[in-house]
């Protein structure tokens, strides 16, 4: 059957907190059905805002004239956003042997009429004309159709830009879809310029069945009242050009957009990655998700809230893309 968001009862506080790092911040956890949120008594209050530095992009004007002229949802960044990679912490810039360096979001070469996975964009989700650079950032990753999937630079709670509150997915299982995750997209009455093509989907796990351990049946699963949805293996492994399944350590540095405000440059982040639609096939209890602190998809717990939030992926058709 159609699977759609629905309250719970209660939840186990200390579910709630399994896997928080041990850090000199204090969680306090607040739960309102299934809407779950941490806040923090320290300095980290509210969202972590990264301090930004423009990077210029330099553009080849080799290729052929951009597509969308006018009333185009996404254009082209003219700024890319960075951070400086701290010169020592248990983040992955540093892991990756970026320290003290600064870290910029996006391609910083790009090709006009031609679009590659890590291109920034500003995207007009909100319908207002205008393009937003520090909270309508985007990044395309690939294409499905007539349409190109971008990813936010930021997770969302409440359908606004968040990068300390940790959910989960799903109370119990991997197999009924994001209930408890998918109420903190975006809605389709704030982000009205950007919609789903079909707000219906058939979940599928990284093989692309609808099964999973025990023949569980996956469901189609209903986003109707959202603006957009949760990016799937299919996408970064089309995207980012690997394989799912190997959980290797540095797998997306390619991908590296995907990092922005997690664990990646920020050590003490509660967020470690985001999850990912798709269930792992041979598990009733885990789904694939992005890690920014090792740099990988890895499998999880759809039950835990220790370490993930919800990113919204958007569909634009491509003649509303001004690349």
């Amino acid at each position: 059957g159609i699977k759609t968001p629905a309250s719970v009862d209660a939840i186990d506080a200390k579910l709630i907190e399994e896997g928080i790092e041990e850090t000199d911040i204090t969680p306090t956890i607040g739960i309102n059905g299934r809407d779950m949120v941490v806040t923090f008594s320290d300095d980290c209050s509210a969202s972590r805002d990264p301090e930004r530095a423009v990077s210029v992009i330099s553009i080849d004007s080799g290729g052929q004239p951009p597509i969308c002229s006018e009333n185009c949802v996404c254009q082209r960044a003219s700024v890319l956003h960075t951070e400086t990679c701290p010169s020592s912490g248990d983040c992955g810039c540093v892991k990756r042997g970026k320290n003290g360096t600064t870290i910029t979001y996006g391609n910083e070469h790009i090709t006009t009429g031609k679009l590659t996975t890590g291109d920034a964009f500003d995207c007009d989700v909100n319908g207002d004309g205008n393009y937003e650079t520090d909270t309508e950032r985007f990044y395309y990753v690939t294409t499905n159709g007539t349409d190109g999937i971008f990813i936010y630079y930021n997770d969302t709670y409440n359908g606004l830009p968040n990068n300390i509150s940790k959910l989960q997915y799903d109370g119990d299982t991997n197999y009924e879809g994001p209930v408890f995750a998918a109420p903190q997209l975006p809605k389709a009455n704030v982000w009205t310029n950007v919609s789903l093509k079909n707000p219906l989907r058939q979940i599928t796990n990284e093989l692309g069945t609808t099964t999973v351990l025990n023949n569980r049946q996956l469901p189609i699963f209903d986003y109707s009242q959202y603006a957009a949805r949760f990016l799937t293996v299919d996408e970064v492994e089309r995207g980012c050009g690997i394989t799912i399944g190997s959980e290797v350590e540095g797998e997306l540095d390619n991908c590296s957009f995907f990092f922005e405000n997690t664990k990646y440059t920020w050590c003490s982040s509660p967020i470690w990655g985001f999850f990912l639609e798709t269930p792992v096939s041979n598990s009733n209890d885990n789904v694939w998700t992005v890690r920014g602190e090792r740099r990988r998809v890895y499998s999880y717990y759809a039950w835990s809230s220790g370490y993930h939030g919800v990113r919204p992926a958007i569909e634009v058709p491509l003649d509303k893309i001004n690349y």
